[in-house]
């Protein structure tokens, strides 16, 4: 059967003796007896026909190389069994035929021809596999040639010696093609050939499950350990969002200490005789600036106050002068007794004038007490208040511009970040909590528990004293603005004494110029007329200075009023946005306690979910156990097919050398049947009983081995039945979480309409109109309220304009959060073998999503232990929430 084997000329050709040949390797198999590697020259025609032939040879690729390799290897395999195999059968052919009988000739000849066929067989198998092994090994030489021509390259000694000349560009020797040497080779085989079972092995099938179910086990713990893995980095994630969470709480707190301090001052201000008592929390900065601050009004208030007194002076000396001239030209021709007469006489009339203005000038300012200075005002008021929106605007473009210096993003809507991060924190510590769990012993649970416990209340009673103090602080607020209300009642008194002084002190000013003009020209008329005149004069001036001396007064108390009226309006404005965000620190105060409550609600269920995903991780590691001793088992299973297999190869080398030594079956019987009973046929019986009982004792060790397979078979169904339950609880858990993730969000949304009528609300209240005159007249001030309700309609518009940004982007987060959802189902694992006996409509283990984190996290930090989760957790948290809301968490 030599000729008959072409492998044996293949494998003197095959993939150990496919390196380059080399001179120097004197025990290298020639391919010719003609070829001489001593001879540069044939050596260097052989090398450039070789690389010319192997130009249009494909290269493979590893994967490709690999698969190729297993293919010549199982067939060699085959090959090699079948070359036994025949080898066996031809030595099991009877070699002549030595009965005496025609029925044992005849038997003797049937099994010579079923040895026969069996050896064509045979030999037609291992022809058909020799053929078959050929092209493989076809293209891996092809492939190995074309790799050898791609990178074959000159040596290195060319490149030193350069200064030899080239002779037609050629070199002068084709040494240099022996220096390159590639020791890789695509057709070493990396292993020995193991003895595999048989074709017709029982078991063969049943093993090879039990294999496939192995793997597949084990492709699932890994991925049960990356998850957990995973899981692990989320909760490091975690908790460096706890921390920055407690760093924004602390600067809320700051924040509100801040405002406390301010409103405390206020309360100081408006009435300091009743509140000195207050501790003093004002810098040593804020008062400095608060004293050059009322250094410069006081300082603006004694300028417009000389201007008015010059121009009030100059309207009086006009007035005389005017009074003078009048006189002066009535009785510039008559004589001295009609002077006077024409003197007493125009006083009366000036007199009377004088009395019918100052009527007219009560009666109009009876009718309409306070019209032009309420509507001055007003306008002062508006003016305030727009530059207090002004400047507002200007602290807050600077502030950005800082933040944008320094690479931040902006602060806006610092209430509704705090809330979305208290909402996110309750969350995270949720998830922490129901994580960390798992990793811990029962005691550090309840201990871990009970300081949880102490934290919430805690808490609760943080919040409960700052709800305390803000119903406290809006009281003060309340009384606040009663007294800004009282002192403008008595700024517009003081306004209508300083309006009705500056007349009498104007007919005061003219009755005295009078006087003296008639003193003046009745000085040499009657002496009792002149004394009279004389203390009407002196009369006159004592009033006048009077006058003078309460004006002042009184214009000292209007400015000082003026200016309380404008720091309490200042004040006022600060205080109203204050209140805007205490309601708002209330609100999310009650909605953090609900939280709080439904938090302690559903802790209790995540424990107990907890218990029954600890009893599963035990039941899981339990059937990593029983995977190891299936393993054990099947190494064992191997190792006894192994011996199974090789004593039947034993068995049958024996009975065919037995055969070829003492003869076929029935020579052997028939020798047998001429000798008679004796110590041969003795020793035989034993024999046979021997091997009878190793038979026996190997077919029970089979048997045993069968029985212990199918146990471990009806053990692995049961833990599979158990991991597909606890997967489905897993499934429930995250379905359950994201019901609650589900209502948190809509609790949010309502939580913030819930502001927005809130504000509506303050909005309303705060901008009120000036409360009626004296007299039961009618509101003054339609203006004030028109320019109210257009600010109102434009806060409103703006409002809806944030709210409509807020659903856009929302509905960009459920777009998002579905094509997450989408990837991570076709970047997940393949489907289990046991998916194709499952039911359908049921899920498995891979049908099921990861446990995708919580709408609040940002992962940002990169934390899902890839890089494609990461960059999704990254998306999914920019498009949950604005990019105002997100600037200062990014921060």
């Amino acid at each position: 059967m030599k000729g008959s084997s072409p492998k044996t000329r293949a494998t003197s050709s095959g993939p150990e003796d496919a390196l380059r040949a080399n001179p120097k390797e004197t025990d290298r198999p020639r391919a010719s007896t003609m070829v001489d590697l001593d001879d540069p020259i044939q050596v260097h025609l052989l090398t450039e026909t070789a690389l010319f032939d192997s130009r249009r040879y494909e290269i493979l690729s590893e994967e490709e190389v690999d698969d190729l390799k297993k293919q010549c290897q199982s067939m060699a395999q085959r090959i090699e069994k079948t070359r036994a195999n025949l080898a066996v059968q031809i030595k099991r052919t009877p070699i002549g035929s030595q009965a005496s009988n025609r029925d044992s000739a005849e038997q003797a000849d049937l099994e010579r021809q079923a040895t026969e066929r069996r050896c064509d067989e045979l030999a037609t198998e291992l022809w058909n596999l020799e053929r078959r092994i050929m092209e493989p090994q076809r293209r891996l030489l092809e492939h190995t040639a074309a790799i050898l021509q791609l990178t074959h390259k000159g040596s290195s000694k060319k490149q030193q010696q350069s200064s030899v000349p080239v002779l037609n560009g050629m070199p002068g020797s084709p040494e240099s093609l022996y220096t390159y040497s590639n020791g890789r080779s695509s057709m070493d085989i990396d292993f020995q050939t193991p003895i595999e079972i048989p074709l017709k092995s029982p078991i063969r099938e049943q093993t090879n499950k039990l294999r496939e179910e192995a793997d597949r086990l084990k492709q699932e713990n890994d991925q049960l350990k990356a998850q957990s893995d995973a899981f692990g980095l989320e909760v490091d994630a975690l908790r460096r969002e706890t921390s920055d969470n407690e760093r924004e709480i602390s600067d809320l707190e700051r924040k509100l200490e801040t405002l406390n301090s301010s409103l405390r001052d206020v309360i100081v201000k408006f009435n300091p005789s009743k509140n000195s008592n207050f501790p003093d929390t004002i810098s040593a900065v804020r008062q400095e600036q608060e004293q050059g601050q009322s250094r410069s009004r006081s300082v603006d208030e004694e300028a417009s106050t000389a201007i008015a007194m010059a121009q009030a002076e100059g309207r009086l000396d006009a007035l005389n002068n005017q009074i003078t001239d009048l006189l002066l030209g009535g009785g510039g021709e008559l004589e001295l007794d009609d002077r006077i007469s024409y003197l007493q006489y125009s006083l009366r009339v000036v007199e009377a004038e004088l009395m019918q203005a100052v009527d007219r000038a009560n009666n109009s300012a009876r009718s309409a007490p306070s019209g032009g200075d309420d509507q001055r005002v007003l306008r002062e008021l508006w003016d305030m208040v727009q530059d207090g929106f002004s400047e507002l605007r200007r602290q807050r473009e600077d502030r950005n511009k800082i933040r944008q210096e320094k690479g931040l993003e902006d602060d806006e809507d610092e209430m509704a970040i705090s809330k979305l991060t208290e909402h996110k924190a309750v969350l995270k510590r949720q998830i922490k909590q129901q994580r960390e769990l798992n990793n811990k012993s029962s005691g550090e649970k309840d201990i871990e528990l009970q300081n949880k416990d102490a934290e919430i209340e805690r808490r609760i009673l943080e919040a409960r004293n700052k709800e305390d103090e803000l119903q406290s602080k809006l009281v003060e607020l309340s009384a606040t603005e009663a007294v800004l209300a009282s002192k403008d009642a008595e700024l517009l008194d003081l306004d209508k004494k300083v309006f009705d002084l500056e007349e009498k002190l104007s007919d005061l000013n003219m009755e005295l110029s009078e006087a003296r003009s008639t003193s003046s020209g009745t000085q040499a008329a009657n002496p009792e007329e002149l004394e009279a005149k004389d203390r009407r004069v002196r009369e006159l001036e004592a009033e006048l200075v009077e006058m003078q001396q309460i004006l002042e007064k009184s214009r000292g108390d209007a400015s000082q009023t003026q200016g309380m009226l404008v720091s309490a309006l200042r004040d006022l404005d600060t205080l109203e946005e204050k209140t805007t965000k205490l309601a708002a620190l209330e609100t999310s105060s009650k909605d953090l306690e609900s939280r709080l409550n439904m938090t302690e609600a559903s802790r209790s269920e995540l424990q107990t979910r907890m218990d029954e995903i600890d009893g599963k991780i035990e039941t899981l590691e339990e059937l990593d156990g029983k995977q190891r001793e299936i393993k054990e088992k099947n190494d064992v299973l191997d190792s006894l097919n192994m011996m199974v297999v090789e004593l039947k190869t034993e068995l049958t080398i024996a009975q065919a050398e037995l055969d070829g030594a003492y003869g076929s079956r029935a020579e052997r019987a028939a020798d047998v049947a001429a000798i008679k009973s004796n110590d041969q046929v003795n020793e035989l019986h034993t024999q046979i009983d021997t091997l009878k009982t190793e038979l026996d004792q190997t077919l029970k060790q089979l048997e045993d081995i069968t029985r212990e397979t199918i146990t471990a078979e009806r053990e692995k169904l049961e833990i599979e039945g158990r991991l597909d339950d606890t997967i489905a609880a897993r499934a429930t858990l995250e379905a359950e979480i994201e019901e609650l993730r589900q209502r948190l969000d809509a609790e949010v949304l309502g939580s913030r309409e819930k502001i927005n009528k809130l504000q509506e609300e303050l909005d309303t209240q705060r901008l009120k109109a000036v409360p009626t005159g004296e007299g039961g007249a009618s509101r003054p001030g339609a203006g004030a309220s028109m320019l109210s309700e257009q600010f109102r309609a434009t806060m409103r518009e703006e409002r809806k304009k944030f709210q409509e940004d807020l659903r856009e982007e929302q509905s960009r987060r459920r777009k998002l959060e579905e094509e997450l959802t989408r990837l991570r189902k076709a970047a997940g694992p393949g489907k289990s073998p046991s998916a194709r006996n499952r039911r359908p409509g049921q899920l498995g283990d891979r049908d099921l999503p990861l446990l995708s984190p919580s709408p609040y996290e940002f992962d940002a930090t990169a934390t899902n232990g890839n890089e494609q989760p990461d960059t999704l957790n990254t998306l999914t948290v920019m498009a949950r929430y604005p990019v105002s809301f997100l600037s200062p968490i990014l921060a």
